[in-house]
């Protein structure tokens, strides 16, 4: 009546607090992870580190091949046959 404006019914008033619209939570209900099958961060490292010492050595063999075949005295057909082909698996 004196021209002062209401506030929208979808905002409180002056001195109210705001109604929080959240469902009420469950404190018993587990809380989500943020990685994934419940892994910690310490299973993800350990993950990290053992595929990096097993991928170490991947291209270690390919230029000493010769180099190898000597040490234990293969032909280069051995060499190809063995260690280029038997080793690779």
């Amino acid at each position: 009546e004196d021209g002062a404006l209401a506030a929208p019914a979808d905002e409180p008033a002056d001195g109210e607090d705001a109604k929080p619209t959240d469902p009420p939570v469950n404190p018993t209900a587990p809380k989500p992870s943020r990685i994934p099958w419940g892994l910690s961060k310490l299973h993800i490292i350990l993950y990290m580190f053992v595929t990096i010492v097993a991928a170490l050595d991947m291209n270690l063999m390919a230029p000493n091949l010769t180099a190898i075949a000597r040490d234990f005295d293969f032909t280069d057909e051995e060499r190809d046959w063995k260690l280029g082909g038997e080793m690779a698996f």
